[in-house]
């Protein structure tokens, strides 16, 4: 029998009092005495239960795994020969563009700052559009601001004539998808 009883009354027999002592050394060490007890043990000591603790968490089936790492994005063009190439044909590079035939974020950018057009131009063209018979038989746009969407527009030319665009997204237009809720807009 590991522990004596009396009536209303414990008392610990030799079994428990070994555990309740276990216990009180494992809950005292902590904090700076963990660390103190982890340097004294030594180079192998730690190598042997780092190993230990990693497979009690299946840790080393993690690490050996070979997960195939697929590039996020692909070259347009693949690599030259020789990586000391230093001349860089970009026509090349964007050549690209002609099988696209829709305009870029570059495009836009370059028609701004070259002067070709203007982001209020370009505004009022998507307007047109929007307001257009082919748009509309589409229910492509729920709603659109003309008003909002004309003041950022000359706003940004004012920023271009500056020579002090917000960034490369500056004047380009954007249609925000039908179900992402923005403030203010209806979703209907």
């Amino acid at each position: 029998m590991s522990q004596s009883r009396e009536v209303g009354r414990f008392i610990p027999t030799r079994d428990a009092t070994a555990m309740f002592q276990k216990s009180k050394i494992q809950t005292e060490i902590s904090g700076v005495k963990a660390a103190i007890l982890w340097h004294c043990l030594g180079k192998y000591t730690k190598k042997s239960l780092t190993l230990l603790l990693k497979r009690l968490a299946n840790l080393e089936v993690i690490q050996k795994l070979d997960i195939e790492d697929l590039p996020t994005d692909f070259p347009i063009r693949k690599p030259m020969e020789s990586p000391e190439a230093k001349n860089i044909d970009m026509e090349a590079i964007f050549g690209a563009k002609e099988i696209w035939p829709y305009l870029t974020i570059r495009d836009y950018r370059e028609a701004y700052l070259f002067k070709q057009t203007t982001p209020t131009a370009v505004a009022k063209k998507i307007i047109d559009l929007c307001h257009g018979e082919t748009i509309k038989s589409y229910n492509a746009t729920v709603e659109i601001r003309p008003d909002e969407v004309l003041e950022a527009a000359k706003q940004s030319t004012a920023r271009y004539d500056e020579g002090k665009s917000l960034s490369v997204l500056d004047g380009v237009p954007f249609f925000v998808k039908e179900h992402i809720k923005i403030v203010k807009a209806s979703m209907n």
